[in-house]
């Protein structure tokens, strides 16, 4: 995790953007604190790794093309299935969509943010919220302009699963799937997923307002927070995959209020007064995300659609966590969105 200022040039501009860095085997190395041999070794080993997951895959679906019960049962299939997707989700737990990420951020390494969630202690969740699980669609692990993994840097008792992988698999099964309102040392304990509407389950649905009375009552009521990671078609489906104890929580209302004028001048002053002015977002969407990724489902967004640490963060701000530590993460966030875009040269949201 290479500190940012580390490689300010002599002009002492912000940093060298993708394309000067690659256009130079050794700057590039340089950037990442590696060797151009080291370099070429991890590509060569994300290469090889790519490759023999897909032999991989195609052996097992060759194993089973010429086995007729397994054509004819569902529940066959379904067992395949879910193997290629451990197959594919490990791969991607171990090689990330970009070898030279963080880790941890998954920002590009020469830009890491981890030091600016190093300068303070994590913040506590708010009073009954026992954890928050940030639910990873597999395509959504490691992506550089994915927001939902700083929370686990900025929250106590935060984590990031992804959804295929086993043993994610078994801590969403202990913590959720299992919960059905369950009482647990004296304490009733009920899983919420930030998400709008019913779905296909008729999931009953809560407030912020009920939450916060249960919360704020005699001490016997907790949740598990749920935020869901992922494009929005990914991120339906692994909520409407949920069971029904699952309640959801819209949060519309909430997001509107806070995106209103005096809020955007409140929250997203720009920190450094010298930078360029923040590009007006692409879409109707107001999300800080908006110059990197299109929010929302359809040809534009709305003004309810924004990134998994915004819509987490507003909520916990409704249910608790003080509104300067809201406004820390989400400047973070803000400082990511910025560096991404002036490391990479992207101007406009991918379409």
């Amino acid at each position: 995790m290479a500190n940012h200022d580390k490689l300010c040039d002599e002009e002492n501009d912000f940093v060298h953007n993708l394309g000067h860095l690659a256009s130079s085997n050794e700057r590039f190395a340089k950037s990442h604190g590696m060797t151009p041999y080291q370099v070429r070794q991890v590509m060569e080993a994300r290469r090889q790794a790519s490759l023999d997951l897909h032999r991989r895959l195609l052996a097992l679906d060759e194993e089973h093309s010429d086995d007729a019960s397994i054509r004819h049962d569902d529940a066959q299939k379904k067992r395949v299935g879910k193997i290629k997707h451990e197959m594919i989700c490990r791969h991607r737990q171990s090689h990330f969509r970009n070898p030279f990420v963080c880790k941890q951020c998954w920002t590009h390494v020469p830009i890491c943010i981890c030091p600016l969630f190093e300068q303070r202690v994590k913040i506590p969740l708010p009073r009954g919220i026992r954890r928050l699980l940030v639910w990873t669609h597999h395509e959504e692990w490691g992506r550089s302009s994915n927001t939902g993994s700083m929370l686990p840097l900025a929250l106590e008792n935060t984590s990031m699963l992804m959804k295929g992988l086993g043993e994610h698999e078994e801590v969403f099964k202990k913590e959720v799937l299992e919960t059905c309102t369950y009482a647990d040392h004296g304490r009733r304990l009920t899983p919420v997923v930030l998400w709008p509407g019913k779905g296909l389950a008729n999931n009953d649905t809560t407030t912020l307002t009920e939450l916060r009375q249960k919360l704020q009552g005699d001490n016997t009521e907790e949740i598990i927070l749920i935020s869901v990671e992922g494009t929005w078609n990914n991120a339906r489906k692994m909520v409407n995959k949920l069971p029904p104890h699952v309640l959801r929580l819209d949060i519309g209302e909430e997001i509107t209020s806070f995106y209103s004028d005096e809020n955007r001048t409140t929250f997203f002053s720009r920190p450094d007064s010298n930078r360029a002015p923040f590009p007006e977002p692409t879409s109707s969407s107001p999300s800080l995300l908006a110059p990197l990724r299109r929010q929302g489902k359809g040809k534009f967004g709305t003004v309810t659609n924004v990134s998994t640490l915004e819509a987490t963060v507003i909520a916990l701000m409704a249910l608790g966590i003080d509104r300067e530590d809201g406004r820390w993460i989400l400047s973070n966030a803000r400082i990511k969105v910025d560096r991404i875009r002036e490391y990479t040269g992207k101007v406009y949201a991918r379409s």
